[in-house]
């Protein structure tokens, strides 16, 4: 019975050596930038059905506007060591800030030149879904509306 327990044991821990290595290659295989671009851009074509033309502008823009958003395209991130966490690429060299932090009104204005520039690209009932849903993220917070309320 002994010999059993411990023959399952065994193969257990082994189990859990190969899910351990899997999971660490999947953190190695993360998409490249021009892939994340690349898949917002047909997130935002399938969802408002955007015809090729627009497709194109929106890629153009989405790679005009990569670098220059807020966490979300690139923000706080751990280095490769998973030690101190550094500033985005648009901050950096910036005179004045400091690392790890990122000027909210250059990226609200940056913010604001993109939904402009957007505009011209979506029609106008398309452009008015995207503000819906883009309210909508905010109301539900950081991750997908976990924000915990006090009572």
């Amino acid at each position: 019975m002994k010999k059993i327990v411990f023959a399952i044991a065994a193969a257990l821990m082994m189990t859990a050596g190969v899910t351990a290595q899997e999971q660490n290659d999947g953190e190695r295989n993360r998409p490249t930038k021009e892939q994340m671009i690349q898949h917002r851009t047909d997130g935002m074509v399938k969802k408002y059905n955007l015809n090729e033309e627009q497709a194109a502008k929106l890629l153009e823009l989405n790679k005009k506007y990569s670098d220059q958003m807020g966490p979300r395209r690139g923000g706080m991130r751990p280095n490769a060591q998973g030690g101190q966490r550094h500033a985005p690429d648009s901050v950096k060299g910036q005179p004045g800030k400091e690392r790890g932090k990122f000027d909210v009104e250059a990226m609200k204005k940056k913010m604001e030149e993109y939904d402009t520039q957007l505009q011209t690209i979506l029609t106008k009932e398309q452009y008015e879904a995207y503000k819906a849903d883009r309210e909508k993220m905010r109301q539900q917070g950081p991750r997908g509306g976990r924000r915990q309320h006090k009572n």
